[in-house]
């Protein structure tokens, strides 16, 4: 990875958002990451679950890399085929918290960190939840960014 683009896209998120954010990164890069010197407020860390490709996307992400049209579109494509594919786990509401009268949260644990027993448990249904999304994005992402006929040096990250 790259920290010169980690800390880009860093400062154009604190700047969207207003607040810091967290970039999260696959837990097996092909590229070793190091931060060298002072990353400055940058907040990076590795995901605690795998990324990884379900079976079944594998084709239409090897169609999608081969179609003309750019890479934007194919980012979008790929978007569009999960949404199809798997439903919001709803499952995650259950698990939202009042903070105050104003605030809610949702403690970081349900779908972030996840064992065995979870894995083949989603098996069974479609549903899935921001986490799962994300990494199957990411993942997805970085297997068609690796067979573009043109390759150029993308980074893959979660916010």
């Amino acid at each position: 990875m790259d920290l010169t683009k980690i800390g880009k896209l860093n400062e154009l998120m604190k700047k969207r958002l207003r607040r810091r954010i967290t970039i999260i990164l696959d837990p097996t890069p092909v590229k070793t990451f190091h931060i060298f010197g002072n990353p400055g407020d940058i907040n990076v860390s590795i995901d605690a679950d795998e990324w990884i490709l379900p079976d079944e996307l594998r084709p239409f992400i090897e169609e999608t890399a081969q179609e003309e049209s750019s890479v934007e579109e194919k980012v979008i494509k790929i978007y569009e085929k999960l949404c199809m594919d798997y439903t919001y786990d709803d499952n995650v509401l259950s698990y939202i918290k009042k903070y105050d009268d104003e605030t809610f949260f949702l403690p970081d644990s349900y779908g972030r960190n996840t064992d065995q027993n979870w894995k083949k448990t989603r098996q069974k249904h479609n549903r899935r939840n921001c986490f799962e999304i994300s990494r199957i994005l990411a993942k997805s992402l970085i297997e068609l960014f690796e067979t573009l006929k043109n390759k150029r040096n993308y980074e893959v990250c979660i916010i």
